[in-house]
């Protein structure tokens, strides 16, 4: 092709396979977000209603991991979960919130 460079052996992988990043199809990850969305807690105090809670959560970030290829930072995360709380839990984490 004119204009095409040629790849050069620094550019070149394994055996002179060159090193290329293959991403999944974009359909895969085209709207994260319209993964199945975690359940809002709002303070229940059910026998593991808030463990239940943050083990939807985790698997909610390991699905987003899985689709997206990215990591999302422990402060991130934070930020994430907190917006899916409501009521008493939501008043419980702005106060302790405030204090930190």
């Amino acid at each position: 092709m004119p204009g095409a460079t040629p790849l050069s052996s620094a550019a070149s992988g394994t055996q002179g396979i060159p090193n290329v990043v293959v991403s999944p199809p974009a359909a895969v990850f085209k709207d994260p977000l319209k993964m199945k969305t975690p359940p809002i807690y709002k303070g229940s105090r059910k026998a593991d209603a808030a463990e239940t809670w943050a083990l939807e959560m985790k698997a909610y970030f390991q699905s987003y991991k899985t689709l997206t290829n990215r990591l999302l930072s422990d402060e991130a995360k934070i930020t994430v979960m907190a917006g899916y709380l409501e009521g008493t839990a939501k008043v419980w984490w702005l106060r302790k919130e405030e204090r930190l």
